[in-house]
């Protein structure tokens, strides 16, 4: 799976995108393992949209103005035991959406694992 996205981490690659949905849920809600991040041409995106889940109209509406950009190649998605909500992570981290990208502490990283009831967490 490639996500695209305008702003992505340049000095490390993570090991996990968590996926937190705003609206209409305001929780994490998934996970992903992270293969690779990078960043490609705008052109690139556009020509394989289908490739990255978009219609070209979409691709082009959401690069405008852009020359490059981030890709996240992702494995397989694991939907959590119980999604935790805004509330319970603002509570115990510094967590306020919208973000595009926040890096999680080990401890941050095992408490969310643990209370979302993902595997192999």
């Amino acid at each position: 799976v490639h996500v695209v996205r305008k702003r992505v981490p340049r000095e490390v690659t993570p090991d996990y995108l968590y996926f937190y949905v705003n609206s209409p849920v305001s929780r994490v809600v998934a996970r992903a393992p992270v293969g690779v991040v990078r960043s490609v041409a705008v052109s690139h995106v556009v020509k394989n949209c289908n490739d990255f889940g978009l219609t070209r109209s979409e691709a082009e509406d959401y690069c405008e103005g852009l020359g490059t950009i981030g890709v996240y190649e992702l494995g397989r998605f694991e939907i959590a035991g119980a999604s935790l909500s805004r509330e319970w992570l603002s509570e115990r981290m510094a967590f306020f959406p919208p973000q595009s990208f926040l890096f999680l502490s080990w401890e941050a990283r095992s408490l969310i694992d643990r209370e979302a009831k993902f595997k192999n967490g």
